[in-house]
């Protein structure tokens, strides 16, 4: 984590972490809007409607973040990555993967970060998030893995219809 001036106060590791949190959260949402405006333009609806039900939660996650920080006396100072953008089915499943993947090991350290700094709120605030970031990361392996073994004509053939496989 980067060192940001929080001028001094116990909770500055929070506040820092909690920054860092949110700027992740709004690169990922940004990454899945775009994958999830791709997906229902391809006509896959009802790979999209599962897609939106996975993603649904991370207005909320980003303002309840964003209020947490606030209440403990943060400002926020976040700085938003750039998010990695497929063209294809695979290279869009593989991109949010990539970003499911990468986030855990974040949320757990932030996790154990939080327990040292005896912050009992906001690691139960992170410990609800990972549950459903866990969630999406175990949706988007199963997407990938059907693809691998459907292949793409038959993969594709069962997401246009908008009824549950």
């Amino acid at each position: 984590m980067t060192e940001k001036n929080t001028g001094g106060s116990p909770l500055a590791p929070a506040h820092q972490l909690l920054n860092e949190l949110i700027g992740a959260f709004w690169s990922a949402s940004i990454q899945h809007q775009t994958h999830l405006a791709l997906i229902s333009a391809l006509g896959l609806t009802n790979l999209s409607n599962q897609m939106q039900a996975h993603i649904s939660d991370e207005p909320l996650t980003l303002k309840t973040l964003t209020d947490r920080l606030l209440d403990i006396g943060g400002t926020p100072d976040f700085t938003i990555a750039q998010p990695r953008i497929g063209h294809t089915l695979r290279s869009i499943l593989e991109a949010d993967l990539q970003v499911q993947e990468a986030g855990l090991p974040v949320l757990n350290q932030a996790i154990e970060t939080l327990v040292a700094l005896r912050d009992a709120t906001t690691r139960r605030l992170i410990e609800d998030v990972l549950v459903g970031e866990e969630a999406h990361l175990s949706w988007l392996k199963n997407e990938l893995s059907l693809l691998d073994r459907m292949g793409e004509s038959l993969y594709l053939s069962v997401r246009v219809s908008a009824t549950t496989a």
